[in-house]
């Protein structure tokens, strides 16, 4: 088990905001580094090979992300908004990008829900 002071240590290394609290790309990081660490010598598991980069969602995955979330999108919709979030211009979306995505997805959700629910006249 982690002491106070430790986890403290932990969090000043990976609070990069100075917030207190972990957002979601720095929680990503400090897992990223204790998955590192828990391989041989720094490296990802050998088990999955793929993990020495940083993962990313290509157009069909995005796309079945998308349904996961009850987003029913053609392929030039997920074209759309890959472009929108892609900020890099990579032709794929990471974590934090996806993260931006699924936060106004969710906020958007959220207005037409409150929207719904008040709405008397419809």
């Amino acid at each position: 088990d982690a002491t106070a002071a430790q986890t403290s240590s932990v969090l000043q290394r990976y609070d990069a905001d100075s917030s207190g609290t972990l957002d979601l790309e720095e929680f990503s990081r400090l897992a990223l580094a204790l998955w590192k660490a828990l391989g041989s010598n720094g490296a990802p598991p050998a088990s999955d090979p793929s993990a020495a980069e940083p993962p990313v969602l290509g157009v069909s995955e995005l796309r079945a992300a998308l349904r996961d979330m009850d987003i029913d999108c053609a392929e030039g919709g997920v074209t759309t908004v890959l472009a929108r979030y892609d900020k890099d211009s990579s032709g794929r979306l990471d974590l934090r990008e996806f993260s931006l995505l699924a936060s106004e997805l969710s906020v958007s959700h959220a207005v037409r829900t409150a929207f719904s629910t008040f709405d008397r006249d419809r």
